[in-house]
Order: structure tokens, then C-alpha cells, then sequence
């Protein structure tokens, strides 16, 4: 009489996360060739390759763009009023020209795209915005990218030229502001790089701030407590993902009817979910089930969905080997034991998303019948 062969197959651990339809779409996001172009010359023409070479991680390559946009001009308002253009900008700074915090944020988020990035700019503001106390110095504008090292949103401060770190984690804008809230100033760290800001001398469009003293003294308000009472209110003001102005609401921040002594134009969706706020994106669902509906053997289907924005292709690794190219669906073949499948998607830049990964045990015994 033969032996009877039983055979086990379960998922033992994983990092995989669930794909709702919202996220989803961001996986159908298509860059126009013009977009596209522009964003090459930007790229080439600025020599940013060159830029980011040294960079061995992702991060600190995008470290490394910020510090190259600090670097092309100081903190200044003598300027001829450019379209918002990050080329035209940046040809305008190298003949001397100067900008605020505004197209600090727009660049390095252009640079960011450039590579293929996601991006997007943020506006923040104190708790005094009704009748601001100081009425030219209350609002900043900052940068956000999407790390896909970390799987989420990093804050990134061109004109400043600093992140913020909570535990060794570099941290969004929403988690800047958490931390403030929450009494935990002490626990971030304002990472500053070179070079330094740089205090303008003179301010042509606001008279009032017209002299090196006041200057001095404006920056230092803007200075204190490492920026993050301007992180009292944000608002996401740009952004490539199809997403709307997007404001963060709370009891400590309700949403504004005036602003500077004006009414504010409720022009914006307001959330207060962090998800909705700090969206995901780049990431990869693995969808297991066995090959054969009637059997269970040794080889299991793998289904892979995304919400990577202009998306090229899927890469997977099986346990220690190499990633390698692998289509929507696949078959997997499973060895005694543990086995380990990781999927990532990657874009037509080539950048990489985060990697998913799901480990499966396979056992099988005979057993008289």
C-alpha cells in the first residue's frame, strides 16, 4: 500500500502592507513627456548626477540635493520676481539674484522630481495668525519627500538647510509639529548643514525691515525653538500626486476664517486622519495562493499590485539571491523549510520602493493510507 504524502504551506511572517483604492491610484499616475523633458534638463543641465554622487544611500543623496539648493543663492529678496520655473530661478541666482523660503521649497522639490521623487511643499505658520503679531514674519515654506528607505514623508528645509531627527528617524512636517504639541521639543534634533543661513543685509520690499539690526533680530524670533512654533499650522500647498490643498486640523489648530486680517479662503480639504495627511505611496501588496485550487503542492501563485507613481517595473528576491525582474503574476516554488519572497516596485527613473516581504513554510510527510 503506498504511502500517503501530507503537505503543510503557511505564512509564518511578513512586511506587507494592505493597498486601499486611494493609494492605489497613485499607481496609475502617469509624468506627460513635456513634464518629463523638463525635468531632464533640469537634471542634466545643473549637472546633478554630479551632485548626488557621493551620496551611498538614498537619503543622503537627498541630503545631498538640499545642500546643493542652499548653496546656489543666500536667504534674500532681491529678485526680479521669476515664474515659478526652478530653471529660470536657478539661471537667475547664478547672475545674483536672491529668494525667500518660497522657492527654496519649489526648487529642491523640482530637484527631487528630477530623479523621480515624489515632492511636495508645504506651507507652515505660527499660532498667531489672526492678527499676527509680527505681520512679515509668521509664515515659512518648506520642502517634503517621499523616502522610500524610510517609507515615509521626510521634512526638508532648503533655506534653512536642515532636517529634523526623533531617535535616529528623520521626521515629516506633521511629526514636527506632534512633538511640539506634545512637550517634546528636547527630543528632536534640528540636523543643520553647510552652509550655514546666511542673514541677509537689507530687505527691499519690506521697509520697515529695512536695516541689518532688525534684520538680526527678525531671524532670531524665526529661530527660535528650532523653527517648530511655525509648525502650529500646515498646509500641504503642492504636491505631484493629484491631491488637492490639504490643511491639518485639531482642537489645537481649527480651521482659520481670517488670516493676517483678512478672510481666509476656505479653498482646501481639511483632514485629520495622519494617513490622509501622510499618505503612502511607492509600496508593493505580495498576493499569495496555491497554484492548484484543489491540491495543495509545492508552488504557490504571486500576485503583485503597487501604488509606485509612473511605474516601470517589479523586481523580487527569493531568499539570498539577487533581485531580478518578475512580472504582475508569477509562480513560486517553495523548498522544505522557510522561504522568503521580497517584491519592490520600481518607476522610470529607477527608483526603487520600499521592499515587501512574506515568508512561507513548506513541510511535507508520508503517512501509511
Amino acid at each position: 500500500m503506498a504511502d500517503k504524502v501530507l503537505r503543510l504551506v503557511r505564512i509564518v511572517d511578513f512586511e506587507n502592507p494592505i493597498i486601499g483604492e486611494e493609494e492605489l491610484k497613485f499607481g496609475k499616475i502617469r509624468t506627460s513627456e513635456e513634464r518629463l523633458e523638463n525635468l531632464r534638463r533640469l537634471r542634466e543641465d545643473f549637472k546633478l548626477d554630479e551632485v548626488v554622487a557621493p551620496g551611498r544611500t538614498e537619503f543622503e543623496k537627498l541630503l545631498l540635493l538640499k545642500r546643493w539648493v542652499r548653496s546656489r543663492w543666500n536667504h534674500g529678496w532681491n529678485n526680479t520676481n521669476p515664474p515659478w520655473d526652478a530653471y529660470e530661478i536657478l539661471k537667475r541666482a547664478e547672475r545674483g539674484e536672491t529668494f525667500t523660503c518660497g522657492y527654496y521649497s519649489f526648487v529642491l522639490s523640482e530637484c527631487y522630481r528630477s530623479f523621480g521623487y515624489q515632492a511636495r511643499r508645504l506651507n507652515i505658520r505660527v499660532k498667531d495668525t489672526e492678527y499676527p503679531a509680527n505681520p512679515h514674519n509668521h509664515d515659512h515654506n518648506v520642502c517634503e519627500v517621499y523616502s522610500n528607505e524610510y517609507n515615509k514623508w521626510v521634512l526638508m528645509d532648503a533655506d534653512k538647510n536642515c532636517h529634523y531627527e526623533k531617535d535616529g528617524v528623520p521626521l515629516s512636517a506633521l511629526e514636527i509639529r506632534e512633538a511640539w504639541l506634545n512637550g517634546e521639543e528636547d527630543k528632536v534634533k534640528q540636523v543643520l548643514d553647510e552652509p550655514k543661513f546666511v542673514i541677509p543685509k537689507r530687505c527691499e520690499k519690506v521697509p520697515e525691515w529695512d536695516n541689518e539690526e532688525e534684520l538680526k533680530r527678525q531671524f532670531m524670533i524665526f529661530n527660535r525653538h528650532k523653527i517648530m512654533p511655525f509648525y502650529h499650522y500646515i498646509e500641504i500647498i503642492d504636491n505631484d500626486a493629484g491631491k488637492p490643498r490639504i490643511r491639518w486640523t485639531d482642537r489645537h489648530s481649527p480651521p482659520q476664517l481670517m488670516y493676517n486680517g483678512k478672510p481666509f479662503p476656505q479653498d482646501v480639504v481639511y483632514v485629520d486622519k495622519k494617513d490622509e495627511f501622510d499618505w503612502k505611496m511607492n509600496r508593493t501588496h505580495i498576493a499569495l495562493e496555491c497554484e492548484d485550487s484543489n491540491v495543495v503542492t509545492n508552488r504557490l501563485r504571486v500576485k503583485l499590485t503597487h501604488s509606485m507613481p509612473n511605474f516601470k517595473e517589479f523586481e523580487a528576491k527569493i531568499d539570498a539571491g539577487p533581485w531580478k525582474k518578475v512580472e504582475s503574476t508569477f509562480i513560486w516554488q517553495l523548498k522544505p523549510g522557510i522561504n522568503r519572497l521580497a517584491c519592490r516596485a520600481v518607476n522610470i527613473f529607477g527608483v526603487r520602493g520600499p521592499e515587501s516581504w512574506v515568508e512561507v513554510e513548506y513541510g511535507e510527510w508520508k503517512v501509511p493510507d
